[in-house]
């Protein structure tokens, strides 16, 4: 009965209160407006049309305003440039598609070209083809030689006035004549794949290079002059696979270069491991060796290097092997 009665009583309640939950019905005056943003809105970007059928002429896109651009399709390009970028402050998304060199002429131009100081710039998310065919002609994996033609690197900047501040990722660049990235200003380079290009794969002359591979160049895998190289691998570069002075590699794997795995001139080396490179796997001049890896190392018959090569001015703290 108790029950009953406080059933009752919650209904007497909810029917004496007028308009309990309810909201004004009545629609506004006018006619029905969109209430969603359009995509611009949101993020305002600025496409960037696909090449002509006959190959783009030199450059295939010219940025000269500061904003976010994009590709809409596979670009294909003629002699020169793809894209120079002449404005600071400028994201350039890949969006997953291709800029492709198809010019037969000797290698000049370059995928991306940053303009003289420019400032603040992204480059994200897509593909790279220079069309630098590479051609194995020796005993060795890293013996090859480079057809001189298409791109003469995919990502550079402007010689004695670079960029700075410039950030690449999600990029993988294949085939161009001397460098997939040359870099002179402050940046950071990461999970970009460079492979098959004539001279150094990732070059950077102050900068970070973060979870990216290096493989099968004509020179170094990666060059770091002040800076650092962390969670890289690098592998059938022609000559050192990282070199790095004033900073440290760090985490790293090296294989079968042709000749030191690891130098760090001037810095460190921590937690690296390095086989079956021509010369040294690992060397520090005055710096520290620390927590690395290295065997099967130093290939050439000629030559007295050690897996793990420390200078006078260097110091080494648990390595193996232990003594040399």
């Amino acid at each position: 009965m108790q029950t009953i009665l406080s059933t009752v009583a919650l209904i007497s309640l909810f029917a004496a209160t007028p308009g309990f939950c309810q909201g004004d019905l009545t629609p506004p005056p006018g006619a029905p407006a969109p209430t969603m943003k359009t995509l611009d809105q949101i993020e305002a970007r600025t496409p960037i049309p696909k090449g002509l059928a006959s190959f783009d002429p030199d450059p295939h896109y010219t940025i000269t305003q500061p904003g976010s651009y994009y590709l809409t399709g596979n670009v294909e390009v003629g002699p020169g440039h793809g894209i120079l970028i002449n404005s600071s402050n400028v994201t350039l998304d890949l969006n997953g598609f291709a800029l492709i060199s198809k010019t037969n002429s000797p290698a000049v131009g370059r995928a991306i070209y940053l303009g003289a100081n420019v400032a603040g710039i992204i480059i994200k998310n897509g593909t790279i083809t220079g069309g630098a065919t590479r051609t194995p002609n020796g005993a060795n994996p890293w013996d090859a030689s480079y057809l001189n033609q298409g791109w003469a690197s995919g990502i550079q900047d402007t010689t004695g006035s670079p960029a700075i501040g410039v950030l690449i990722s999600q990029v993988t660049i294949v085939s161009c004549r001397i460098n997939a990235i040359s870099l002179d200003g402050p940046s950071v380079i990461q999970n970009v794949v460079a492979t098959g290009c004539g001279d150094t794969g990732i070059r950077v002359k102050e900068g970070d290079v973060v979870q990216s591979s290096s493989t099968r160049n004509g020179g170094n895998g990666i060059t770091v002059f002040a800076g650092s190289v962390t969670d890289c691998f690098v592998s059938n570069n022609e000559n050192w696979g990282i070199y790095v002075t004033d900073g440290i590699a760090s985490n790293s794997v090296a294989k079968a270069n042709g000749s030191i795995g690891i130098e760090a001139f001037s810095g460190s080396v921590n937690g690296c491991h390095a086989t079956a490179n021509f010369k040294s796997g690992i060397y520090v001049g005055t710096g520290v060796a620390a927590h690395c890896v290295a065997y099967s190392n130093s290939t050439d018959p000629a030559t007295t290097d050690k897996n793990i090569n420390v200078s006078a001015t260097g110091q080494r703290i648990g390595c193996v092997p232990i003594g040399e």
